[in-house]
């Protein structure tokens, strides 16, 4: 991505097109000529402005290039080393760890196993913590062991009727001998 002073604006042309009405600004950059479309209700470009760009075509026209937004134009597009991106990061992964304990305590109390009510915020921490460190495959925060949940401190999962029955009986363990089968067609 070059960097280039404005030397001199030497050109205006005003056109519309599908994303509305449009400005074309004819530039000198570091001894090149190049235009740079803008929407007119933008600053226009001024001779002394340093401009960080990109050469996106070359046509009819000359050759255009694109202002590049370090730090993002103000629609999203923040560079995935800024600090905005990895706080946007740290909070989609607490969404994701949070969304977990949710399900997880829904599970909890579906089975009827969940804690006393003044205990559901703090499991329901606890859990997210937990998740969110699993989420995120390491830590860079000291996790308190106190604030942290142990696998052991989960409620065991409740299996009742859940069991199989063993190959050769109906459900109740009754022998199925004498069930009768039709004689298979080959």
């Amino acid at each position: 991505m070059p960097t280039g002073i404005i030397e001199a604006v030497t050109g205006r042309r005003e056109w519309s097109g599908n994303y509305g009405p449009m400005v074309d600004y004819s530039l000198t950059i570091d001894g090149n000529e190049v235009y740079l479309t803008k929407k007119p209700d933008s600053p226009a470009p001024e001779p002394g402005e340093s401009l960080d760009y990109e050469v996106v075509k070359r046509d009819q026209h000359g050759t255009k290039i694109k202002k590049v937004w370090n730090e993002g134009g103000g629609n999203g597009s923040a560079p995935a080393s800024s600090p905005s991106q990895a706080a946007r990061n740290e909070s989609i992964e607490r969404q994701v760890a949070a969304k977990c304990a949710a399900q997880v305590v829904a599970a909890l109390s579906a089975n009827g196993k969940l804690p006393s009510s003044d205990a559901i915020a703090s499991t329901f921490d606890k859990l997210t913590n937990s998740f969110h460190v699993t989420i995120r495959g390491y830590t860079v925060e000291k996790v308190d062991p106190a604030n942290s949940i142990a696998q052991d401190s989960l409620p065991a999962p409740d299996t009742s009727g859940t069991e199989k029955p063993d190959p050769g009986t109906t459900g109740g363990g009754v022998p199925d001998d004498d069930i009768p089968f039709a004689p298979s067609v080959v």
